[in-house]
């Protein structure tokens, strides 16, 4: 059984689309407050069909174009965690859920951040990638997320490579986070070849900052169950995404 002293949690749960995506990471949150998890999880994931995310209170209206990237086929769904638009399809993105008692480094927003993109900068720079995390820009973002950096993001030269946002729960923490993978591709690479090369730096990031290994997990039947049902009537609803 896993536990603080043996490891943290990993789900590697493939590509699936936006409304999934989001559940699944709600029901990791809802799950490890119900059961008063004492060990963090990490999942990876991509999405299969190209998405739009909303942040949590962000207004519709902040998206003049989004009318748009309906008629182009993206899917909108609306995250439970704050920030602005961010574009899915050619990125990896990544949820962390942390018991934040059992992990007080993860009791500030600032700090809990800072910390997980460090990890990220740590293993994106072991394979070369010669990125840097933002000294500049405010603590909150603009409409869209990957257009208006913010202090301790993650920049390839001037872009921003990597964003992300967080909730909070009865002393649990959710970042969610995307690598956007098109400004790392090389001429002729596959993209799933760099998503597993990019997997494999986050792991292995997260690995050497936290002092840690991970026990690969899945999902029970009833927690899939959860998934779909909260996908179906939450994120694949008019009320919760267009709701503000």
């Amino acid at each position: 059984m896993l536990n603080k002293k043996n490891g943290w949690g990993f789900l590697d749960s493939g590509f699936n689309e936006g409304g999934y995506n989001m559940a699944v990471d709600e029901v990791l949150l809802n799950q490890a407050v119900a059961k008063q998890q004492k060990y963090p999880i990490l999942r990876i994931y991509g999405f299969y069909r190209k998405t739009v995310t909303l942040g949590y209170g962000q207004k519709i209206k902040e998206l003049a174009g989004l009318d748009g990237y309906k008629k182009q086929g993206y899917e909108i769904c609306r995250r439970i965690t704050g920030g602005g638009a961010v574009f899915h399809g050619e990125d990896l993105t990544y949820s962390l859920v942390v018991p934040v008692q059992e992990y007080p480094d993860f009791a500030s927003a600032t700090k809990s951040y800072r910390l997980i993109h460090s990890a990220l900068a740590l293993g994106l720079k072991a394979r070369g990638r010669e990125v840097a995390m933002s000294a500049k820009g405010g603590d909150t973002p603009g409409a869209l997320c990957f257009q208006s950096p913010v202090r301790d993001d993650i920049m390839l030269g001037k872009n921003k490579l990597a964003g992300a946002a967080q909730k909070r729960a009865a002393d649990y923490m959710l970042h969610q986070g995307s690598i956007d993978l098109s400004l790392l591709k090389k001429p002729g690479q596959e993209f799933f070849e760099l998503f597993d090369d990019m997997k494999a730096a986050v792991i292995d990031g997260f690995k050497k900052t936290f002092n840690m290994d991970f026990v690969l997990i899945d999902f029970s039947l009833k927690e899939l169950e959860e998934a779909t049902k909260l996908s179906k009537e939450k994120y694949q609803a008019f009320s919760w995404n267009f709701r503000c």
